[in-house]
C-alpha cells in the first residue's frame, strides 16, 4: 500500500555533496540525522552520532541552518552549514522550478505494515548541491607570498603542517629574538659607531640593509627637520598610511603626491584605459561625441559631468588622457558610494557587479578596498564598517581633486558633496587629513588645494578629565 503525505512544515530537505561527503557523516561514523523544531526564521539540522560509533572521530558533525534568502520575500531558501574544518552553503532563487511537471519524493518503507510513505521534498523537489570550502585557508587574493620573508614563510609552513612540538620550538625561537632597541647601550652612540662601519665598507650587504631600515624607522625625519618620531607619531603615521590612498611624502610636485593609477590597480586601470580609448575613437578631436560616449546611457552626476568640460584635446594634449581616466575613476567611486549604502550587501562578486553596474575589474578592486567578505544570517556577502565608509569617501575626494589637473586646486567642492550626500564640514576634515588646505570665502564656497612639501595635521589629543 502506498500513501502520499504532504506537510510543508516537515518536508525533508534533499542535499548533495559534489565535493564528497563530510568525514563526520561517512558510514564509518554511523551518523544519524536529527532535525530540531521549526522556527519563524528557519530550521536547524544537526548530524549527530547515534552512540554506536566505535571509531575515534576528531571533528564534530556539521550543523546546517535552513532559512529564507531574503526576509522580504517568500521565495528562495539557503542552507548554510559549518563544522570544525569546512563551510557548506547552497541556495535557490525560488524561481524556475515553480512550473515543473515533476516532483521529488522521499520514500519511507514501513516493513511491519508493508506501507510505503512518499513525502515530497522541500522547495518542490530542489536538490541543494552543497558548495564546500575549507575555513582555515586564507584567501589567496589577500596574501601576497612574494612579499613575505623567508622567516615568515617558514613560520606559515610550520603553523599549517607542523606538529605541536615543532610549533612550540618555533614560538620559543621567536620569543628569544632580541631587537636592536632592546640592547643596553644601543643608543645614539652605538648607532653612530655602526654608521661609521657602514661608511667604511666594513659591513655585509644584509647587515647594511637592516641598519638602513632601523635608521629610517627609528630616527626618521619629519619634514626634513631631523626630529625623531615619537611612538604616538609613528602609530599615527601608520594609521594614516592605512586610511589614505598611497602617497609620496617626499614628492616635489603636488600632482605627484597621489597617483590615480596606483589607486585603481593594474587590472581596473587597464579596463578604464580601454573604455577611454574606445570612446575617444568615436569623437573627432575636441567635439562632444567622446563626452557623450563616455557618459553612456546611465548618465553621470553633476560633479563628474562638470569635470569632463575641463578636458580639451585629449588625443594630443599631454596629460589630458590621464586626467580623463581619473575622471572616469571618480565617476565609478561616486556610483559605488551611492549604491553601497548599507552595512551589509548579500551576494557574490558577480551579483555585486550586476547590482553596482560597474565593470568586473573595478568591482573586484572596490570590494577589496572598501568591503570585508562575511556571512550574515546564513547569507554570504560584504560588510562595510564606519571606517571603511570613511576610507571610501576620502579616496573619492582625493581623486576628485586630482581630476582637476596638475594644479591640484578645486574652486568649489559643493557639487561633489551633494553627489556624495556629504556635509561640507566633513569633507573639509577629510581633505585636511590628506594634507590639503581648505579655504571658505564670504559666500560660503569652499576651495581646496594641495601644496608641497606635504604637511599632515598633528595627532589629535583628547581633553584631560578634571
Amino acid at each position: 500500500r502506498v500513501r502520499v503525505a504532504a506537510s510543508s512544515s516537515s518536508d525533508p530537505i534533499v542535499v548533495s555533496f559534489p565535493a564528497g561527503l563530510p568525514y563526520s557523516m561517512t558510514s564509518n561514523s554511523n551518523a544519524a540525522t536529527t532535525a530540531t523544531a521549526s522556527s519563524s526564521t528557519g530550521r536547524s539540522v544537526r548530524f549527530e552520532n547515534d552512540g554506536r560509533n566505535r571509531t575515534n572521530i576528531n571533528s564534530n558533525p556539521p550543523v546546517f541552518t535552513w532559512a529564507k534568502v531574503r526576509k522580504s520575500s517568500s521565495r528562495g531558501r539557503v542552507i548554510h552549514g559549518t563544522d570544525d574544518t569546512c563551510t557548506y552553503i547552497s541556495s535557490n532563487e525560488g524561481r524556475g522550478h515553480d512550473g515543473r511537471h515533476t516532483r521529488f519524493y522521499v520514500g519511507l518503507y514501513h516493513k511491519p505494515t508493508g506501507t510505503l510513505k512518499l513525502v515530497p521534498s522541500s522547495e518542490k523537489g530542489t536538490v541543494f548541491a552543497m558548495n564546500q570550502s575549507v575555513t582555515s585557508y586564507n584567501d589567496s587574493k589577500s596574501l601576497d607570498v612574494r612579499n613575505l620573508s623567508l622567516a615568515e614563510r617558514r613560520r606559515m609552513v610550520f603553523e599549517a603542517f607542523g606538529s605541536q612540538k615543532k610549533k612550540k620550538v618555533l614560538r620559543s625561537q621567536q620569543a628569544n629574538i632580541v631587537e636592536m632597541k632592546s640592547v643596553v647601550g644601543a643608543g645614539e652612540g652605538m648607532m653612530k659607531a655602526l654608521g661609521k662601519q657602514m661608511d667604511g665598507n666594513m659591513m655585509s650587504e644584509s647587515n647594511r640593509k637592516v641598519m638602513e631600515d632601523l635608521r629610517n624607522r627609528d630616527a626618521g625625519d619629519l619634514g626634513g627637520s631631523g626630529k625623531t618620531m615619537t611612538a604616538v607619531e609613528r602609530a599615527y603615521a601608520d594609521a594614516r598610511r592605512n586610511f589614505l590612498p598611497p602617497f609620496d611624502e617626499s614628492a616635489q610636485k603636488p600632482y605627484k603626491v597621489y597617483d590615480s593609477q596606483e589607486v585603481a590597480g593594474e587590472d581596473a586601470w587597464a579596463q578604464i584605459s580601454r573604455t577611454v580609448d574606445a570612446c575617444l575613437h568615436k569623437g573627432d578631436g575636441d567635439g562632444d561625441e567622446w563626452r557623450d560616449a563616455i557618459q553612456g546611457r546611465r548618465g553621470w552626476p553633476e560633479s563628474t559631468k562638470a569635470l569632463l568640460q575641463l578636458v580639451h584635446d585629449p588625443q594630443t594634449k599631454r596629460g589630458a588622457k590621464y586626467q580623463l581616466k581619473t575622471i572616469v575613476l571618480v565617476n565609478y567611486l561616486v556610483r559605488f558610494h551611492n549604491k553601497a549604502s548599507k552595512k551589509f550587501m548579500a551576494g557574490s562578486e558577480d551579483e555585486m557587479q550586476k547590482f553596482l553596474g560597474l565593470p568586473q575589474e573595478v568591482t573586484e578592486k572596490f570590494l577589496g578596498l572598501f568591503c570585508v567578505p562575511t556571512y550574515e544570517n546564513g547569507r554570504a556577502g560584504f560588510a562595510i564598517s564606519k571606517q571603511l565608509k570613511d576610507r571610501r569617501v576620502v579616496y573619492t575626494l582625493i581623486m576628485y581633486l586630482m581630476a582637476h589637473g596638475k594644479d591640484m586646486k578645486v574652486g568649489s567642492i559643493e557639487k561633489i558633496c551633494d553627489d556624495l550626500r556629504l556635509e561640507t564640514k566633513d569633507a573639509m576634515s577629510f581633505y585636511r587629513e590628506a594634507g590639503c588646505t581648505c579655504v571658505k570665502n564670504k559666500a560660503g564656497m569652499v576651495s581646496v588645494s594641495l601644496k608641497v612639501p606635504l604637511v599632515f595635521p598633528p595627532p589629535k589629543r583628547g581633553k584631560k578629565s578634571k
